[in-house]
């Protein structure tokens, strides 16, 4: 069985278990990764509190 399909399932699982409580984690699970991306790779005008909440709720709310 292909590796992601195995994520698939695991996350499928997960957020059958958890819903709201799941989703939550995801998304700040997914915020801290984004946000240490962008210190990684150096975006220092990006990584402010305030400009990143910006970006990342406009960026999640009108493409994701």
């Amino acid at each position: 069985m292909s590796i992601f399909v195995l994520l698939r399932l695991h996350a499928a699982v997960f957020f059958a278990r958890f819903s709201w409580a799941g989703l939550g984690l995801a998304t700040g699970l997914h915020a801290l990764v984004a946000y240490a991306g962008l210190l990684a790779l150096g975006e220092s005008h990006l990584t402010a509190p305030a400009t990143y909440a910006y970006f990342y709720l406009t960026t999640a709310l009108t493409v994701g």
